[in-house]
């Protein structure tokens, strides 16, 4: 069936899947493999893993479920609490404030972050729909403005292995899987090609 598909397409579609074969372990993965950020990582269920976006998907999804239970929507005077310590977490996770905690204290802000966004989504959705799509708005402007700031960082800065001209301790792992997807690509292109050429004589 691929066969039947242009050329162009069937190369896309070998790519995605030799990339989805050797390569899925690591799609969720933000830091190198290495000892300097070993405390960044979780393996689950065969998967590297960053913490702090598990620890913030987890948050937003308790979020969502004690909403849809209608438990954390009518809190009268606890409202006013509740918005103070999402202005607060979100403050604290600002990059620059941030890098300055402890891994523990950093793995508590990712999970409320994820805690808080999720019910300033879901609720104010709830109240306006308006109001709801310019929360979405406000959030992802404070991510875009957050990732920038991290992004402005150089997270192997000061590194032993960073001038070496070899790939360090942190992406090994990762370039075996891509050699691997090398080889194996190819190899299929070689073996369609010899088939081809078969085929004409």
């Amino acid at each position: 069936m691929i066969q039947m598909l242009p050329t162009k397409l069937n190369k896309f579609l070998l790519c995605k899947y030799l990339y989805l074969k050797y390569f899925h372990k690591f799609i969720f993965l933000h830091k190198p493999l290495c000892k300097r950020f070993e405390e960044h990582t979780i393996k689950l269920f065969g998967f590297y893993v960053c913490k702090s976006c598990l620890l913030l998907y987890i948050g937003f999804l308790i979020s969502l479920i004690f909403i849809y239970l209608n438990q954390m929507f009518y809190l009268g005077i606890y409202t006013y609490i509740l918005i103070f310590c999402t202005i607060l977490t979100f403050i604290l996770s600002a990059p620059k404030i941030y890098k300055n905690f402890n891994r523990t204290t950093k793995d508590f802000l990712r999970f409320f972050d994820g805690l808080f966004a999720g019910y300033v989504l879901i609720s104010t959705f709830k109240l306006n729909i308006s109001l709801g799509v310019l929360s979405i708005i406000c959030l992802f402007t404070l991510k875009h403005i957050y990732n920038k700031q991290r992004k402005a960082r150089d997270l192997c800065k000061d590194c032993p292995q960073l001038n070496t001209g070899k790939t360090c301790d942190g992406y090994k792992l990762q370039n075996q899987a891509l050699l691997k997807i090398d080889e194996e690509y190819s190899e299929i292109i070689t073996e369609s090609i010899n088939k081809k050429g078969k085929n004409y004589d």
